[in-house]
């Protein structure tokens, strides 16, 4: 999204989906998707991008799926924000989360159950996904201040889908510009630190049930299905 980090939370607030990502503690994660109150952690946030950029102003990409979970406080701290919502096949998602989960687990624990991560993961991303339905039904977000993009768009063409960002957020698309993109992309192959993977079947869940789950998410952004695994 768009008003770079890996948590909705500042260093000084305790409201984090990375402890969640990390740790076994389904209280916590309940609390912090079902009661917490993340709005001060969020002008907190924004608090600290002021002091990071006092001297030096610019503009911020911030990037992380935890504000799906928080939209209404995320919008409140930066109500002139643009946002980019990413569209994937949920059930990639689910197995890829469920992969880093256990691994991450796997630092702390011997005790690792990576169905019950999944289990987890399939709940706390279904919630996220029905109150970013609700966000575009409900009028939360003004239409003309959120792009969505899709993997498979961007897996099929990716600078077109850098050019409908760059057009989006306002900024100059140059033939220079692209070269370089190019030139990086040419010499950055994704397997270049080798790959991430992974197979839904790992999850131990029922893919016509997941699919069902998250029926309402994939239909109104027409999010493609990709083959489960």
């Amino acid at each position: 999204m768009l008003p770079r980090t890996s948590v909705c939370a500042p260093p000084t607030e305790l409201a984090s989906v990375a402890f969640q990502l990390q740790f076994r503690v389904p209280s916590y994660a309940r609390w912090l998707h079902e009661e917490a109150d993340l709005a001060p952690a969020y002008r907190g946030h924004r608090r600290w991008l002021q002091l990071l950029q006092w001297r030096c102003p610019g503009r911020w990409v911030l990037k992380s799926p935890c504000h799906l979970w928080h939209m209404r406080a995320m919008l409140a701290a930066y109500p002139d924000a643009l946002l980019v919502q990413t569209h994937r096949d949920p059930l990639k998602v689910l197995s890829s989360l469920t992969s880093l989960a256990t691994t991450l687990r796997k630092m702390g624990s011997d005790a690792i159950d990576p169905t019950e991560i999944a289990r987890e993961w399939s709940h706390w991303n279904a919630v996220a996904y029905e109150r970013s339905v609700q966000a575009r039904v409900e009028g939360w977000i003004d239409p003309k201040r959120v792009l969505d993009l899709h993997f498979t768009d961007f897996v099929a063409d990716p600078f077109a889908t850098l050019r409908q960002l760059y057009h989006f957020a306002g900024l100059d698309w140059t033939p220079e510009g692209e070269g370089q993109m190019r030139a990086w992309w040419d010499a950055h192959p994704a397997d270049e630190h080798g790959r991430h993977t992974h197979r839904f079947s790992d999850t131990g869940l029922d893919e016509r049930s997941e699919r069902e789950k998250v029926k309402r998410y994939v239909e109104h952004f027409g999010v493609r299905e990709e083959r489960a695994s």
